[in-house]
């Protein structure tokens, strides 16, 4: 019996800790330099695809992928802005990755045309739409030095890269 209940508490550990790596408020991003262009692999909950119908209702009609992932190029060009000094980097591609699970969703985008990522600001914005309390945690790794983690919520969504 006493197997029993430890077995049935892991189990039910688990489950807590795996509904607790899928908030709907959370979204992940890292950030690096490859080849001047800033690469960015980024981590959704299932809650993107509201935000997305929400800034594109016509896609609830809509059949056609062309129609989706033009909607999401538009949404993530709008929702994380990249300056350098004073001149926008423009998202360039936008790739679905693999997963491991399906209560969430990786994409990788490019960013083109930088020198380098210091000094360089960021204003984050995905998912601010749909939650008050949501929370974006950016990680920037600068080459050859220490990484940088800031998270960019609704009442500070910018942040800029330190020089050092």
């Amino acid at each position: 019996m006493m197997k029993f209940f430890i077995h049935t508490f892991f189990v039910l550990l688990i489950q807590l800790a795996s509904l607790y790596a899928h908030e709907p408020n959370k979204a992940y991003f890292d950030f690096w330099l490859e080849d001047n262009e800033i690469i960015v692999r980024a981590e959704f909950p299932w809650t993107l695809r509201i935000a997305l119908l929400n800034a594109n209702p016509q896609l609830k009609e809509s059949r056609s992928q062309e129609d989706f992932n033009n909607a999401l190029f538009a949404y993530f060009s709008n929702a994380i802005i990249i300056e350098e000094g004073n001149k926008k980097v423009k998202l360039l591609t936008l790739n679905q990755l693999p997963q491991d699970h399906s209560h969430s969703v990786i994409y990788e985008l490019v960013f083109g045309d930088v020198e380098n990522l210091e000094g360089v600001n960021i204003t984050n914005v995905c998912l601010h739409e749909l939650y008050d309390d949501q929370q974006n945690y950016n990680t920037i790794s600068l080459a050859g030095k220490n990484t940088f983690s800031i998270i960019t919520k609704k009442n500070h969504p910018t942040f800029t890269i330190p020089i050092e």
